[in-house]
């Protein structure tokens, strides 16, 4: 029995999912994650479970499919939605940050060239640290290794 929980978010104006995209894309071998043009599937464990994350990125709106091996309570969705929108730095003050800093003489024009611009978070606490352990303490391709093993 699987379970499969789905959602659509809303994305701000001047998201920009290729930079998500890009921070997922470090795994060359799709061991993973698997990274299209505007698509990524990944592994990960839901409550200690397999489970398979895909996320779409449309013209406003990122889509994501969630296939648990198993059952998963109902409130997973909100769940789901939270770690999605953590993924997608949904909760960054991207804006406010601009604005307070756009006349600063050192990073203004940093600013300017780069506007929107999120910081990637992994799906999980246990794959972001997974990922800076391995990283610092080995080559990346080695790291890709690891990590899915």
């Amino acid at each position: 029995m699987s379970t499969a929980f789905t959602l659509a978010l809303t994305l701000p104006a001047g998201f920009r999912p290729q930079d998500i995209l890009a921070f997922h894309r470090r795994d060359a071998q799709h061991t993973a994650e698997r990274v299209g043009d505007a698509e990524l599937e990944k592994g990960l464990l839901w409550r200690a479970t397999a489970a398979r994350l895909s996320l779409r990125f449309t013209e406003q709106q990122e889509h994501a499919d969630l296939h648990v091996d198993g059952t998963a309570p109902d409130s997973d969705q909100a769940l789901l939605a939270t770690m999605v929108g953590r993924m997608l730095g949904l909760s960054q003050q991207v804006e406010a940050f601009e604005q307070r800093h756009a006349q600063h003489p050192q990073l203004g024009a940093l600013i300017a060239r780069h506007l929107g611009l999120r910081v990637p978070v992994a799906a999980t606490p246990f794959e972001a640290l997974t990922w800076a352990i391995t990283g610092q303490q080995i080559s990346v391709a080695a790291a890709v290794r690891c990590a899915a093993s």
